[in-house]
């Protein structure tokens, strides 16, 4: 397709100027424009969390694991991760279906909006879920893995 040459070009002068924050902490506030729920957030503490009880998560798989190596810190914190977003998301599927609740108590009776919000956070939800028992079967596997070679190590 050809460019468009300056005159031709549509003049939206309420544009011209127009760059958005600038400042750290304008781009901070900018970044959560869009958040409504956080299922599809990128960032792992949402304001609505206290990092507290991420760090609180986290230390307890590590404190269970006791990874001795890189990969094994690597595989312990994508758990404690793909639970803190497994919560995130439980959290989110249940809120969601008490509003829905709260507007229709029939589910026969839920509107095609009210269905497709279920099955959105049901999506979402569905999703971690499948990340959380991935990210538990690595590290379990590493687990074993630890578990075989001790055992080799005893017998050699």
């Amino acid at each position: 397709m050809p460019e468009l040459e300056e005159e031709d070009r549509p003049y939206r002068p309420q544009y011209r100027h127009a760059t958005g924050p600038t400042s750290p902490e304008g781009k901070a506030v900018s970044s959560q424009n869009a958040t409504k729920h956080g299922c599809c957030s990128n960032k792992l503490i949402l304001p609505d969390k206290d990092e507290q009880e991420w760090k609180d998560l986290k230390q307890g798989w590590l404190d269970t694991y006791q990874p001795q190596t890189h990969a094994g810190l690597t595989l312990v914190c994508e758990v404690a991760v793909a639970q803190w977003l497994l919560l995130r998301a439980r959290r989110r599927y249940n809120e969601a279906e008490q509003r829905v609740y709260a507007e229709q108590r029939d589910p026969l009776e839920w509107s095609a909006e009210q269905q497709k919000t279920i099955e959105r956070f049901t999506r979402y939800r569905t999703t971690q879920e499948r990340a959380f028992n991935r990210a538990l079967s690595n590290v379990e596997g590493l687990r074993r893995s630890r578990s075989l070679e001790a055992a080799r190590l005893r017998i050699a």
